[in-house]
C-alpha cells in the first residue's frame, strides 16, 4: 500500500477532504476550505483561545462526506448539513469530549446546541432517558451527568 509522504497539508490538485478539485496552492477545494476555517470561539481553561487541530477536522470531514448527495453529514443524525451559516442544520465543529480538539466531529448546529459539553456517551445516555420520559417513563435521573 502507498505511503503518503506529503504532509496533510501540501497542496494537492485534489481536495482532500471531498475529492472535488482543489483551490491552487491548497489541498482543499472552495466548499471545504471555508469549514476547516471555521474558528473556535470557546476559551481554554485559563481564558485563552483553542488551537484549532486542522488534522483531526480534515480526518472528521473526509469520514463525514457523503459522494451520494455532494455533501457532508452530520455525526450524530446523518442529515445533510447546510454549509450556510444560520440554520438548524448549519454545519459546526463538535467535540466528542469536551475541550479535546482531537475529537472533533461536524454536527448539525441544533445537536451540536444540545450536545453543550457533554461527553458522546453522556449525551446518548441523555437523550435516551429523555425520549423514555417523552414516552410517559419517569425520567432515570442517573443519566443526568454531573457537573465539571
Amino acid at each position: 500500500s502507498a505511503v503518503m509522504s506529503d504532509p496533510y497539508w501540501a497542496a494537492s490538485a485534489t481536495c482532500r477532504a471531498c475529492g472535488g478539485q482543489s483551490l491552487a496552492g491548497s489541498y482543499l477545494c472552495a466548499r471545504c476550505r471555508p469549514i476547516m476555517a471555521r474558528l473556535e470561539t470557546r476559551k481554554d481553561p485559563q481564558g485563552r483561545g483553542r488551537a484549532v487541530n486542522k488534522q483531526a477536522r480534515l480526518r472528521a470531514m473526509q469520514q463525514q462526506f457523503d459522494p451520494s448527495i455532494d455533501g457532508y453529514r452530520c455525526y450524530f443524525t446523518g442529515v445533510p448539513l447546510e454549509l450556510a451559516a444560520g440554520t438548524r442544520r448549519s454545519a459546526e465543529w463538535a467535540h466528542l469530549t469536551a475541550g479535546d480538539e482531537s475529537s472533533v466531529v461536524l454536527a448539525c448546529k441544533l445537536v451540536n446546541r444540545m450536545q453543550t459539553d457533554l461527553t458522546e456517551s453522556e449525551f446518548a445516555a441523555l437523550v435516551k432517558a429523555l425520549a423514555r420520559r417523552f414516552e410517559g417513563e419517569p425520567f432515570d435521573e442517573s443519566a443526568f451527568p454531573p457537573d465539571r
